[in-house]
């Protein structure tokens, strides 16, 4: 009988040990962001870009992000661009890690990736409101990730100092990986023309973000994971432009 209950015992304390959550917790939480751009126009066709984004959601790591570039005019309605991005504390889907017995986000504070990035965009008018789609490939160094970025965006007028944007983007991962579908931001962004040469406003959003199974996971253990980030996005938006 004793050694029944023991090896009961024992079934347990191992079923719970591998019941034991192995999987990134679902997080949920308030991210703020800081976007900061400027454009600058060389010709008719032809404009520079370059641009500051920092994210720092209360659950993550502050990410932050430094892109330049430039945007050609093929016509009225077709623009091509292509970027070159630095980017630093990016958290990966295989930075999820067992150590010492623990699952858990490894420390990417010092983590550096370079990328290209060309893209392609058609704006058209309904009425007074401009509506806009831009697709983009990026293509990471580092971690040879290659992602495709859709975002759509219906921009409207109300006063020559009052634009309003209504913005939806989703990473789509072209790599190996279990889920095609990575990333969704929603956003409403109000910008007041200060002058000129500065127009900025408030931002209102909300993204999701899903987690697969880490290369980490599949060595030690059989089964998989689905996690998924999710928070209320404010922060600011700065653009300059310059002649």
């Amino acid at each position: 009988m004793n050694k029944i209950l023991l090896a009961l015992g024992c079934f347990v304390l191992n079923y719970s040990l591998f019941a034991a959550i192995t999987s990134p917790p679902a997080e949920r939480g308030l991210a703020k962001e800081l976007n900061v751009r400027s454009f600058y126009k060389l010709n008719e066709n032809l404009i520079a870009v370059a641009s500051i984004e920092i994210k720092d959601p209360s659950f993550d790591q502050q990410q932050r992000s430094y892109n330049l570039g430039s945007r050609y005019s093929l016509s009225e309605n077709f623009k091509l661009s292509l970027f070159l991005g630095y980017v630093q504390n990016q958290k990966h889907n295989d930075n999820w890690v067992k150590e010492n017995g623990l699952w858990h986000w490894n420390n990417e504070n010092n983590k550096r990736d370079y990328n290209i990035a060309p893209e392609v965009s058609y704006r058209n008018l309904i009425r007074d409101l401009v509506y806009e789609f831009k697709m983009r490939y990026v293509l990471s160094r580092q971690f040879n990730e290659q992602n495709a970025f859709l975002k759509g965006n219906l921009i409207y007028n109300t006063s020559p100092l009052w634009t309003f944007i209504l913005s939806n983007e989703t990473k789509f991962s072209l790599s190996n990986n279990e889920k095609t579908f990575q990333e969704n931001w929603s956003y409403f962004s109000p910008y007041y023309k200060l002058n000129n040469q500065i127009q900025m406003g408030p931002t209102f959003g909300y993204f999701k973000r899903f987690w697969t199974t880490s290369a980490i996971h599949k060595q030690l253990r059989t089964d998989a994971y689905l996690a998924r980030d999710s928070a209320v996005s404010l922060g600011l938006n700065v653009n300059f432009y310059l002649n």
